[in-house]
C-alpha cells in the first residue's frame, strides 16, 4: 500500500514539473533597445549598443544575418552562449559585428533570431525570441 502512495505521489510531482516546464515559454531576455552607433563600411565593424534585462540564465544560440541594399543575405556564424551571455538583471553593452566585404553600400539590416534552452524540455522544444531587425547604413 505504501509503495502505491509513493509511486502515485512521485508521478504526480513529475507530471506537475513537466507541465510547468512546458508552459514556461517566455523568453529569458527582454531587449529594450538595440541601436547602431553609426554607419559601417563593407569589411569593417558595425557597433550595436544594446540595453536589455536578463531574467534567467539559459543556453543561447543567436542566428544572425546581414541584408544589404540589394537584398542580398549574408548569413553570419551563429553566436553560442553556454548558460547565458551575462549576469541576471539589467545590462548595457556594445556588440561588434563584422559587415561582409561583399555587402553593397546603402541601407542595410542586421537581423537576429535567438533560441534559448532553459530546461531539459527546451532541448526538444526551444524557446524562440522574436526576430530583431536593426537598420544601419553601409558607407561606400
Amino acid at each position: 500500500m505504501i509503495w502505491r502512495v509513493i509511486t502515485l505521489t512521485s508521478l504526480a510531482l513529475l507530471a506537475g514539473w513537466a507541465g510547468w516546464q512546458v508552459s514556461d515559454r517566455s523568453p529569458p531576455v527582454v531587449v529594450y533597445s538595440a541601436k547602431p552607433e553609426g554607419p559601417a563600411v563593407a569589411g569593417g565593424p558595425l557597433r550595436i549598443a544594446y540595453t536589455l534585462n536578463r531574467l534567467r540564465q539559459c543556453d543561447t544560440i543567436v542566428d544572425r544575418m546581414v541584408v544589404d541594399s540589394r537584398q542580398t543575405r549574408f548569413i553570419l556564424d551563429p553566436l553560442v552562449f553556454a548558460t547565458g551571455a551575462g549576469p541576471i538583471g539589467q545590462e548595457q553593452y556594445v556588440s561588434v559585428v563584422n559587415v561582409p566585404v561583399q555587402a553593397a553600400p546603402g541601407p542595410a539590416i542586421y537581423r537576429t533570431t535567438s533560441r534559448f534552452t532553459c530546461s531539459p524540455i527546451n532541448a526538444l522544444w526551444p524557446i524562440y525570441a522574436p526576430s530583431r531587425e536593426i537598420g544601419f547604413v553601409i558607407e561606400p
